[in-house]
This record gives structure tokens, C-alpha cells and sequence, in this order.
């Protein structure tokens, strides 16, 4: 399986169900009503039916699963908030204070590709499509072992959120760009707290949390969505500018905490052993670069915590702390110097 290949081509993707149809044609609909208020640029409209469908899939697997399992329905649902609680609320606290800048010239050099936007804005779409695929498996039915996977999620936010408060980071972002999906994102999603990226965490736990149950073997349509949308994120946020190479690495690392507290008799996938093919095929982003980062923080480790860990990298590589309102920039880890984006 060609598995850097964009979600637009998955199964799920592209063949929708009635109540996607429906909900599609709603919010188009609307869209366009908005649009002949407000001033909305002509792509937006040619992008809105692609862009949508991130939406309409949402729609199409909670709305299933809330009627015939409710009570799955709602841990998924706790999960969620507990996570847009838990984000949001570190980025008010540290929205004015001093960040850790992360990004290097490997980042500098990845160009920007805006077109990157849809499979970055899948995440939510994926985990609802697993979240049902997964509550059809026998042993999931039950509402109590379909906690145990939601509550690995909770662990992640968890220890996401201590490293979010005791080392602020922000990134660079580009809105030289005419994506609907992304400056929607832009725009509710401020560049602060990157290290973890939760969209890489949160796709690699989910992508080993679907291969520990067994989804291939139940749901292939299900699976080849998690399968092709965890190994194409980390070139979605980079190509994109949401995230730095050391944000990739530690989502890696963040999620491999959490499984293997939760599922000791599995091994942890970190995706790595793909990583020389992906590169082959997608030669903007810098794989290497991130499995080097990603072996450094296996390797200091150590058992201790993710913000401890974080501290450790930080200090080691003398990344440099900067006033909130600096111009954006990235840190020259040769030269030693902050450089300013042109």
C-alpha cells in the first residue's frame, strides 16, 4: 500500500453516506449564503465541497454511533473535550509569555505547501471513523473496555499539558495562502505549544491503538484511512508550518509513552521503519532529520517524564527563550544564531 498517498484517495474519503450527503449539502449551502454577504475569495468556494468532507465524515460516524451506542459515544466525547480543554486553556496562559523557540534551518528548508491543509484537518475525521469501526469489534461493545482506549487519549492530554505549561514554544506560521481549511485553522489555532504536536501524538497512539485491537483484520476501509493519515501527518504540519521537526519527534515520543503504560504486551510502532521509503517519495520532508531527533529523546529517556524530557532536550541543545512578540524566526543550530524569516 502506498501509504504517503493523500487521504483524498482513501475509501472512506471519497465515498460518502447519506448523512454525509446531507450535512455536505447543508453546509454548502450555507457557505454560499455566507458568502454573498461577506466578502469570500472565489477558491474558497471551489475548495468548499473537499474542505467539507472532513466535516461530513464526522457527521457520518458519531451521529451512527451516538444512536446505537450512546454510552461509546459519550467517552468519546469526554476525550475530546478533555483534550480541547486542556489545550485551549494552556494557550491563554501562554499566549504573553516568553516561548522556547524550536524551529531550525531542517524547517526553514521544508517548503511551505498550503495544499496540505485537508489531511492536517483530518485528525477529527479519523478518530471519529476508528472510534465506531473500533466499538463494532466484539470486545469493544462493551462499554467498559471501549473506556480503556478513550482513556489512553486522556493520559495523552495529560502529559501533553504539563509540557505545554512549563515550556511555552511558538512557531512561524505562513498566511501567504488562498486554503479554506487552513485559514479556518489559522485562525482558531494560534501557533503557540507545538512540543508535542498532538496531531502527530494522537495519530501514532490511535494508529497502534487501532493495530494492538486488531481494526485491519475487522474494518479495512476504517483502517486504510488510520493507516494512510497517521504516515502522511508529519508532512501535513510541516508542509503547513504548524509544527517543527522536534514537535514530530515528541509526538512520537508522547504517544509511545502512553502505549506502553497502557498495552505492555504490544510493541510500539514509531513509524520509523517506513521513513526511508517515505523519504524516497517525498523528498520536502526531512524524515531522517526527525527519526535522529526522535532516537536522541529514546535515548535520554531514561523512564522520566515528558516535561522533564522536554526540559533535558531544551537545555542540552541551547535552544534560545524569546519575548512573546518577537518577529518570527528560527534558531541556526550550526551558526548558533537566531535568524529572522524574510
Amino acid at each position: 500500500m502506498n501509504v504517503i498517498s493523500p487521504i483524498q484517495e482513501c475509501e472512506s474519503f471519497r465515498k460518502r453516506e447519506t448523512l454525509g450527503k446531507i450535512a455536505g449539502g447543508l453546509a454548502q449551502s450555507g457557505f454560499k449564503t455566507y458568502s454573498w454577504f461577506k466578502k469570500v475569495p472565489s477558491e474558497y468556494l471551489e475548495q468548499a465541497p473537499e474542505a467539507g468532507r472532513n466535516l461530513e465524515l464526522i457527521i457520518e460516524n458519531l451521529i451512527p454511533l451516538a444512536l446505537s451506542k450512546p454510552t461509546h459515544a459519550r467517552l468519546l466525547a469526554r476525550a475530546v473535550v478533555d483534550w480541547h480543554k486542556k489545550y485551549t486553556s494552556a494557550q491563554k496562559l501562554c499566549e504573553r509569555r516568553d516561548y522556547y523557540l524550536l524551529t531550525t534551518q531542517e524547517d526553514a528548508k521544508i517548503p511551505f505547501d498550503p495544499k496540505q491543509d485537508t489531511h492536517y484537518a483530518h485528525i477529527l475525521s479519523n478518530i471519529a471513523l476508528a472510534a465506531r469501526a473500533a466499538s463494532d469489534i466484539p470486545r469493544y461493545r462493551k462499554p467498559r473496555n471501549f473506556e480503556y482506549l478513550t482513556r489512553c487519549f486522556h493520559d495523552l492530554n495529560t502529559i501533553a499539558e504539563e509540557v505545554f505549561h512549563a515550556y511555552p514554544t511558538r512557531g512561524p506560521r505562513d498566511e501567504r495562502h488562498n486554503r479554506l481549511s487552513l485559514s479556518v485553522i489559522q485562525k482558531y489555532d494560534p501557533p503557540l505549544n507545538g512540543a508535542p504536536s498532538l496531531h502527530i501524538a494522537y495519530s501514532a497512539l490511535l494508529y497502534n491503538v487501532m493495530k494492538a485491537i486488531g481494526l485491519c483484520d475487522h474494518n479495512s476501509r476504517a483502517w486504510e484511512s488510520v493507516e494512510k493519515s497517521t504516515y502522511g501527518m508529519p508532512r501535513a504540519v510541516l508542509a503547513i508550518k504548524q509544527h517543527c521537526c522536534a514537535d514530530v519527534a515528541f509526538g512520537l515520543i508522547a504517544a509511545r509513552m502512553v502505549f506502553e503504560r497502557r498495552f505492555k504486551k504490544h510493541k510500539f510502532d514509531d513509524l520509523t521503519n517506513k521513513f526511508c521509503e517515505l523519504e524516497k517519495r517525498d523528498e520536502n520532508t526531512p524524515y531522517s532529520h526527525i527519526k535522529k531527533i526522535h532516537y536522541e529523546l529514546l535515548a535520554m529517556r531514561r523512564g522520566q517524564s515528558l516535561k522533564n524530557l522536554a526540559g533535558e532536550y531544551i537545555s542540552k541543545h541551547n535552544f534560545p527563550k524569546l519575548p512573546y512578540d518577537h518577529p518570527k524566526a528560527y534558531f541556526d543550530t550550526r551558526a548558533k544564531k537566531i535568524r529572522l524569516f524574510q
